[in-house]
C-alpha cells in the first residue's frame, strides 16, 4: 500500500498517521527514499529481533558503517558521536556538529562504554511496533533524531532503548544534497555498493 498526502511533511507526521490507521503490527524497516545501498535487510531484521529478545526494551536498531572522519561522504551534517554500552545500546548521541562535545561524566563513571566518532549513519533503522505509539504520544518528535534524543532524555520513565549495529560489510548512504550525490556516485563507480554498479545489467 502506498499512502500519499500533502500533510506528510515530516517523518513524525507520517509515522503518527500510520499509527492512527493501525497498519503496523510487527517489526518494520524505517528507511528514507533517497538511501542507496546494498544491505541485506533480512539479516538486519534478524539482528534487531535478537536485540529485542535479549532486551525487550529495545524498540529500534540503527545501522551504521565505519567511516573515517575525513571521508568524502561525511559532510557538515554527518558528524555523529555515539557512546555505546557493551551490548551496543546507545547511551549518548550527539550530531550537533559542534567543535567540542560535552560527555556526561556520570555515564563515563558508571558504565563501561565505547566512544565512536568513526561511524556514518546510514539512516536505516529496524523498528519494533512500539515506535509508532511513541511518536503518537510525543508530537514534538518530528525526526528520527528527535525520537532518539527524546528516548535518551526520558530513559528512566519509558525504558525504551535504541541499539546500534555497525556493519562489517555492505554499503548504504543517503543522497540528501549535492555533496552526498557526488560521494555516493563515486562509491558506485568504485563498486563499493556492488551489485549496484554502473555496469550492472537490468531486466
Amino acid at each position: 500500500q502506498l499512502f500519499v498526502r500533502e500533510e506528510y511533511e515530516t517523518l513524525g507526521s507520517s509515522v503518527r498517521e500510520l499509527d492512527s490507521k493501525g497498519l503496523i503490527k510487527g517489526h518494520f524497516v524505517l528507511i528514507y527514499g533517497d538511501c542507496v545501498g546494498n544491505l541485506n535487510l533480512n539479516e538486519l531484521l534478524a539482528i534487531h529481533k535478537e536485540n529485542v529478545k535479549k532486551d525487550p526494551g529495545c524498540v529500534m536498531t540503527n545501522i551504521y558503517r565505519r567511516t573515517h572522519p575525513n571521508h568524502r561522504i561525511r559532510h557538515n551534517n554527518q558528524e555523529t558521536c555515539l557512546l555505546l554500552d557493551p551490548q551496543s545500546k546507545i547511551i549518548f548521541y550527539d550530531n550537533s556538529n559542534s567543535s567540542s562535545i560535552g560527555l556526561p561524566k556520570e555515564l563515563l563513571e558508571e558504565t563501561a562504554c565505547s566512544i565512536h566518532y568513526d561511524l556514518l549513519d546510514t539512516f536505516v533503522s529496524i523498528c519494533s511496533n512500539k515506535v509508532p505509539p511513541d511518536f503518537s504520544d510525543n508530537f514534538d518528535y518530528e525526526s528520527r533524531d528527535d525520537f532518539l534524543h527524546g528516548l535518551l532524555a526520558s530513559v528512566d520513565l519509558l525504558q525504551h532503548f535504541v541499539y546500534a549495529y555497525i556493519l562489517e560489510d555492505g554499503d548504504a548512504a543517503r543522497v540528501s544534497n549535492v555533496s552526498t550525490y557526488d560521494s555516493v556516485s563515486r562509491d558506485l563507480i568504485q563498486r563499493f555498493a556492488y551489485p549496484i554498479s554502473p555496469d550492472s545489467e537490468t531486466d
